[in-house]
């Protein structure tokens, strides 16, 4: 499973469509607001990973639900290490660390 970003999303829907914001750039545009807001940055990121760890649970089918939890384990460690969050000595996941 390839891990993707919403960075650099387009804000038109892919089919065309001129009905308005693609919803998945109208959930970046929202969590870079709470991020810049006085949202408490604790409550942002669990809220984030649950709405993660949901989706997963929900729309990923049963066969692929552990692909995906590695490689989204895999993504926030590469997210961390980016920038400079990531501490191997911490890690809860030794196989999960960035190459």
């Amino acid at each position: 499973i390839e891990a993707r970003t919403a960075v650099g999303l387009e804000h038109q829907r892919p089919d065309g469509a001129d009905d308005g914001p693609e919803p998945l750039a109208l959930l970046c545009a929202a969590v870079r607001a709470f991020a810049n807001g006085e949202t408490q940055p604790e409550a942002l990121i669990g809220a984030l990973l649950e709405g993660a760890a949901y989706t997963a649970h929900r729309a990923i089918p049963a066969n692929r639900q552990s692909e995906m939890a590695s490689a989204m384990l895999r993504l926030l460690a590469e997210r961390l290490d980016r920038y400079g969050l990531f501490d191997p000595d911490q890690a809860l996941f030794a196989n999960q660390l960035p190459q």
